[in-house]
């Protein structure tokens, strides 16, 4: 599984992946100062399913749901 994020502005950031009953299944970045860009994060997770993306960065909280089949 790829993530990619684009960052507007510098911020402390988490990226973290959850399935939907809430269980948090890998974390890419962990409060962390992060200047703006483009980023890339792989996991080698291969568990078929249906997961949330969380993205918080500056007071911000973004989701989107991804399948890995």
């Amino acid at each position: 599984m790829t993530v990619e994020i684009e960052l507007l502005r510098q911020s402390k950031t988490e990226l973290l992946v959850y399935s939907l009953d809430g269980i948090l299944i890998t974390t890419f970045v962990d409060n962390l100062e992060i200047e703006a860009g483009h980023y890339s994060y792989s996991s080698f997770m291969e568990m078929k399913g249906t997961y949330l993306v969380v993205l918080k960065s500056g007071g911000e909280t973004k989701v989107k749901k991804i399948l890995i089949i």
